[in-house]
Protein backbone atom coordinates (compact mmCIF):
# COMPACT_ATOMS: atom_id res chain seq x y z
CA UNK A 1 0.00 0.00 0.00
CA UNK A 2 2.67 2.48 1.03
CA UNK A 3 4.77 1.63 -2.01
CA UNK A 4 1.86 2.35 -4.38
CA UNK A 5 1.12 5.69 -2.69
CA UNK A 6 4.78 6.65 -2.79
CA UNK A 7 5.00 5.69 -6.47
CA UNK A 8 1.90 7.79 -7.24
CA UNK A 9 3.41 10.73 -5.35
CA UNK A 10 6.67 10.45 -7.30
CA UNK A 11 4.76 10.32 -10.58
CA UNK A 12 2.81 13.41 -9.53
CA UNK A 13 6.06 15.26 -8.80
CA UNK A 14 7.60 14.12 -12.06
CA UNK A 15 4.57 15.31 -14.04
CA UNK A 16 4.57 18.66 -12.25
CA UNK A 17 8.28 19.21 -12.85
CA UNK A 18 7.89 18.18 -16.49
CA UNK A 19 5.10 20.73 -16.98
CA UNK A 20 7.19 23.44 -15.34
CA UNK A 21 10.13 22.63 -17.60
CA UNK A 22 7.88 22.77 -20.66
CA UNK A 23 6.63 26.19 -19.59
CA UNK A 24 10.19 27.43 -19.12
CA UNK A 25 11.20 26.08 -22.51
CA UNK A 26 8.25 27.82 -24.16
CA UNK A 27 9.13 31.11 -22.46
CA UNK A 28 12.73 30.83 -23.63
CA UNK A 29 11.57 30.09 -27.16
CA UNK A 30 9.31 33.15 -27.04
CA UNK A 31 12.18 35.25 -25.65
CA UNK A 32 14.47 34.08 -28.45
CA UNK A 33 11.85 34.91 -31.07
CA UNK A 34 11.26 38.33 -29.54
CA UNK A 35 15.01 38.97 -29.51
CA UNK A 36 15.24 38.06 -33.21
CA UNK A 37 12.36 40.37 -34.10
CA UNK A 38 13.80 43.26 -32.09
CA UNK A 39 17.24 42.75 -33.59
CA UNK A 40 15.77 42.77 -37.09
CA UNK A 41 13.78 45.94 -36.37
CA UNK A 42 16.82 47.66 -34.87
CA UNK A 43 18.88 46.79 -37.95
CA UNK A 44 16.19 48.23 -40.22
CA UNK A 45 16.05 51.47 -38.22
CA UNK A 46 19.85 51.71 -38.27
CA UNK A 47 19.86 51.21 -42.04
CA UNK A 48 17.21 53.92 -42.49
CA UNK A 49 19.21 56.33 -40.36
CA UNK A 50 22.32 55.67 -42.43
CA UNK A 51 20.36 56.48 -45.59
CA UNK A 52 19.41 59.95 -44.28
Amino acid sequence: MFKAVYRAYLRFLLNRYTRELQVLAAQRANDALAEQVLTHEAEQVRARLLML
